[in-house]
């Protein structure tokens, strides 16, 4: 019979109960757990075929760069020569959409969608929520100077807990680029448990680095292409690039499995089903590209995306 429901637990420090929720998800959805708290899903190949036409459409359309119409997305595009057309792009290399390509950015989320639907069918009720808002995201082979000095920059070692609420699941899945050398890099669990105030809110990264002083970096597991990476809140990670490497771009996003909710803040950015974009749901870009400023977050805690988009219900 599918296990529907996780053991109950209030304590974020329990490791025990974090280890539970982790083997429950790989049983029941066959992912395989290659690190503590870490699990793998290897994306059928037609499907992140379909994921890479995708996702290079609305980067490249992200960095307004000009595609060969004869070569089109077969092309090797240097995305590190458009550093600088930052129009669309966050000083954390979040690609914005707006509305001159909304289609495009729904035909991202289509396809990450069907992913994740295939990831999660051998046993959906074990999904509470799923966000809708997955960052689409370029890092460059060298660090954008405006993203040095933030203080939520992903080069600094960080739990998602800090800014979605201490229960939740990370998610990322390498795309193109420069995979192996600009990448995700994962941080081992210390031995004994993690002191009470890990799991609490930060509006910024810097302040929770006392923290980590017995967490060491896996130097040995570098995220493949074509996989998704399921990891529990408790493992710290950072961006993680080698001298000399290149761009690459990646889709990092949470979810969420067990009787917990996420920050206030967030919980705009979530459904408890799996919507199905261009058959029942359209997301509506408000903002244009030719806006002189975005607007500045909600909160600190808040997304980039709260207020721009607009999810509709297409008429059957």
């Amino acid at each position: 019979m599918p296990v529907t429901s996780f053991k109950k637990c209030n304590d974020p420090c329990d490791l025990d109960y974090r280890h539970h929720r982790v083997n429950v998800l790989a049983k029941e959805w066959n992912l395989n757990v290659i690190r503590p708290l870490i699990l793998e899903y290897r994306v059928p190949e037609k499907l992140m075929e379909r994921m890479l036409i995708s996702a290079k459409s609305y980067v490249y359309r992200c960095l307004q760069a000009q595609l060969n119409s004869n070569e089109g997305l077969s092309c090797s595009m240097n995305l590190d020569n458009f550093r600088d057309s930052r129009t669309n792009i966050t000083p954390n290399g979040a690609c914005v959409p707006k509305e001159e390509f909304q289609f495009l950015y729904n035909d991202v989320l289509k396809t990450w969608f069907e992913i994740f639907q295939t990831m999660i069918e051998p046993n959906e009720q074990i999904l509470k929520l799923v966000r809708v808002t997955p960052n689409i995201r370029i890092k460059f082979g060298r660090e954008l100077s405006d993203n040095i000095d933030r203080g939520l920059n992903t080069q600094l070692p960080h739990s998602d807990a800090w800014v979605e609420g201490p229960w939740g699941f990370n998610v990322f899945a390498p795309l193109f680029g420069d995979c192996a050398n600009n990448t995700l890099r994962y941080f081992k669990l210390p031995n004994g448990p993690l002191p009470n105030s890990f799991f609490s809110p930060a509006p910024s990264y810097e302040g929770k680095q006392i923290l980590l002083g017995d967490f060491l970096e896996d130097e040995t597991f570098v995220p493949k292409a074509g996989h998704v990476y399921i990891s529990d809140y408790a493992v710290v990670h950072k961006t993680w690039r080698s001298p000399g490497c290149a761009a690459r771009v990646s889709i990092d996003t949470t979810l969420m499995a067990g009787d917990h909710d996420v920050h206030p803040d967030r919980r705009s950015e979530y459904l408890s089903a799996i919507p199905e974009i261009g058959k029942k749901y359209f997301f509506q870009v408000i903002r244009s590209e030719n806006e002189e400023r975005a607007p500045g977050k909600k909160t600190v805690y808040s997304h980039y995306t709260t207020g721009n988009i607009k999810l509709h219900m297409l008429n059957g």
